[in-house]
């Protein structure tokens, strides 16, 4: 009896979670082919312009001469058309991808990923806008010479975050949210530019959320001791301590 009650308790948690689901309703066989017919003529444009930009590549490979100026404004207008058509490409399937997913994942489980993911980016901004306060810092305050010598290096200046946080309670969810910050600040590029005439440069960040750049202006005089300027884009390596409290 046991077993079958088991049985019964199962299926009828299956049906309540089905239940929570959003229903799919049928869509238009003429809405369909429609949408279908218009994806693929996105691929095709796409495949297309990849075709003409290899195949200009290979002419002039296979020819084995010197390009001219026309031939770099060739390669260069289907280069452009196949990067167009790739944008297009991807933002039709950003959007489908959103409109499958709000057809078929449930309100609770889109509510609460909705909610952890703002958290996260959150977290992420505040270490950030910390790290980029305290490379400004840095720079200002080291010698010339020791921020090329560290740069050169290959390695990164090591930057540590200290945390007060026990692992209990609500302070757990805290210290885990600050790791993840910690961590997601590996993925950042950081690049040194002349800060110019004004002194008012603040830093300034471009990119997408996991390839982002910021670039930090530095005075002439430290800018002018990098003879190799690939020295001038580093990554940081991020340590996090944390000294509990009643531990």
């Amino acid at each position: 009896m046991s077993s079958m009650e088991q049985d019964f308790r199962k299926s009828a948690a299956l049906r309540n979670d089905s239940a929570s689901l959003p229903t799919i309703g049928q869509i238009d066989s003429i809405t369909r082919e429609n949408n279908l017919a218009f994806l693929k003529s996105i691929g095709t444009d796409v495949d297309a312009a990849m075709s003409l930009a290899l195949e200009g590549v290979m002419k002039y490979v296979d020819n084995n001469k010197d390009l001219t100026d026309d031939d770099l404004e060739y390669l260069k207008n289907v280069t452009e058309g196949f990067k167009v058509s790739a944008e297009l490409l991807v933002r039709w399937l950003r959007v489908s991808h959103a409109a499958l997913r709000l057809r078929c994942e449930s309100t609770s489980w889109a509510w609460e990923n909705a909610a952890l993911q703002t958290r996260r980016y959150m977290c992420f901004s505040q270490a950030l806008a910390t790290l980029t306060a305290g490379l400004l810092c840095w720079f200002c305050s080291v010698s010339c010479d020791t921020v090329v010598k560290v740069l050169r290096s290959e390695l990164g200046p090591l930057c540590g975050f200290e945390g007060l946080l026990s692992l209990y309670s609500t302070e757990k969810a805290m210290w885990g949210d600050m790791v993840v910050a910690v961590e997601d600040l590996q993925t950042v590029v950081f690049t040194l530019t002349k800060i110019g005439h004004s002194n008012m440069a603040i830093p300034q960040v471009s990119g997408t959320r996991d390839a982002l750049t910021v670039y930090i202006p530095v005075s002439d005089s430290l800018y002018s001791k990098f003879i190799n300027k690939e020295h001038l884009s580093f990554t940081i390596t991020p340590v996090f301590f944390n000294v509990g409290i009643n531990e």
